[in-house]
Order: C-alpha cells, then structure tokens, then sequence
C-alpha cells in the first residue's frame, strides 16, 4: 500500500497520524513537510532537526521561524542541492 492510500485511509476511518523530522537530513525533511501539508497533520510535528545537524546541501535552505518549518516552493520537492556538494562522505 502506498504512503497516500495509507494516509487516505487513516483520514477516511477519523483516525490521527503523526508525523516526525527528529533528525532528518535536508531533503527527507523537505518530504515529511510535503506529506503532512498534503495530509492536514492534525498535531504538531517534531521537527528539530536544525539543533542537531549543521549546516544544509540546499542552496536555499529549508526556512524554519521559531517552531514553524515551511514546505518549501517549487517543482519536486521545491529544493535544490548546492552546485559544490560532492554527494556522500567516503
């Protein structure tokens, strides 16, 4: 069953889900904010990843203001990766 049947049926039967950016890199963050906008998440989200991890591959980073992260803008995820990031860490 795919992330958007799940969820569909999760709405459909009055039921809460919850969703988590605790840690998440950049880019899965960027996808946890599309998932719970499409969704209406219906509680807050833990999304703290910015006192843990450093730093960001995007060329714009994620915008986050206080306790409120923005889904970001754009095709795909709305996010870009900095022409300069070499990928992965050997």
């Amino acid at each position: 069953m795919g992330t958007e049947r799940a969820l569909a049926d999760v709405e459909l039967r009055s039921l809460l889900f919850y969703a988590s950016g605790l840690t998440d890199p950049d880019i899965s963050l960027a996808a946890s904010l599309h998932l719970s906008s499409a969704f209406d998440l219906p509680v807050s989200a833990a999304l703290n990843a910015a006192q843990f991890l450093g730093g960001s591959i995007l060329e714009t980073p994620l915008r986050i203001e206080g306790d409120q992260a923005h889904v970001p803008i754009g095709s795909g995820l709305g996010v870009e990766v900095r022409a300069d990031f070499g990928g992965l860490v050997k």
